[in-house]
């Protein structure tokens, strides 16, 4: 689930513009978001998104369709959390709603690995990367998802060890 499309995305740019903003809390527009107004901003990105929430994920669900996705609401309420610099931000009211519609996903997986293998994998700020690393695991905690270290695996054995879970899940269901 990817939020470029949105309302908040197209501020976000427009505030690119301006030195004030410039920072890098929010690496796609290279902004930070000021104090002052990180709460606001959650609840602008928080209505901004339930437009995708609901077309690309509920809607095609309801009309029982399989969606499958590599980013999905969870990414999103860390996304928030991050780019707000707001921990708590998972514990606000509209990401417990996140929360709450992620629950009703069948499979849920949380692929991770070690920080110093993410930061191999990608160049990152550490410091935001182990935020986001606690933040994913508290949330796959709470939703009660599969967590998967892929450190020592390749690609073909990440996807191996995904597809006997989703396999165990599916005998599981009735």
């Amino acid at each position: 689930m990817r939020g470029t499309h949105t309302f908040v995305s197209l501020l976000a740019r427009f505030m690119s513009k301006f030195r004030m903003f410039k920072g890098t809390n929010n690496t796609y527009y290279q902004i930070n978001i000021p104090s002052n107004i990180r709460r606001a901003w959650q609840i602008m990105e928080f209505f901004s998104v339930i437009p995708v929430i609901l077309f690309k994920f509920i809607l095609p669900s309801f009309l029982n369709y399989c969606v499958i996705a590599e980013r999905y609401v969870p990414d999103f309420i860390v996304w928030i959390a991050i780019t707000t610099r707001d921990k708590s931000y998972l514990e606000k009211i509209e990401a417990r709603f996140l929360i709450m519609l992620s629950m009703k996903a069948h499979i849920k997986i949380y692929l991770t690995a070690a920080l110093e293998e993410l930061l191999k994998r990608r160049k990152e700020n550490s410091v935001s990367l182990g935020t986001q690393i606690e933040l994913y695991d508290q949330l796959a905690l709470t939703l009660q998802a599969c967590k998967i270290d892929t450190t020592e695996m390749d690609v073909t054995e990440s996807m191996q060890k995904i597809l006997s879970h989703k396999l165990r899940i599916l005998r599981l269901s009735p």
